[in-house]
């Protein structure tokens, strides 16, 4: 005999599928995981975390601006996709947007934008004398 649902489950969703507003330390843990927007976001994460070195690499500090630094980026991604589409005035956003620009830009140099070698061994240099002599 199938199941008949009485009416009275209503499923509600209680985590974040937006991004907040204001940044919040921990908000990328509280996101509903199943949202496009929280799975780039865990992408874009997962993909800084291995541009600088792996998860060996990264302490609190560094999870922390890592965080702060997809926060951000998404941000400017909202900015630009709203003022491209019309629903802000470019005047009202351009100083917002270079404001989120500069920030992001400084969060980039203080995680370091060059990638480090250690979970890509491959692309280690050769030491003098070592290279191929086919």
């Amino acid at each position: 005999m199938p199941r008949v649902s009485k009416g009275t489950r209503t499923n509600k969703n209680t985590k974040p599928s937006t991004l907040p507003a204001k940044f919040r330390s921990g908000f990328l843990a509280e996101m509903d995981k199943r949202t496009e927007l929280a799975r780039a976001l865990r992408d874009n994460y997962a993909a800084i975390v291995d541009d600088i070195g792996g998860p060996s690499e990264v302490g609190h500090v560094k999870a922390s601006l890592i965080e702060r630094f997809c926060w951000l980026e998404a941000v400017l991604q909202t900015l630009e996709h709203e003022m491209a589409t019309g629903q802000i005035e470019k005047s009202e956003a351009l100083g917002k947007w270079i404001q989120a620009v500069n920030s992001l830009s400084g969060l980039a140099k203080v995680l370091g934008v060059d990638r480090k070698l250690a979970s890509r061994p491959w692309l280690a240099p050769t030491p003098k004398g070592e290279a191929d002599d086919e």
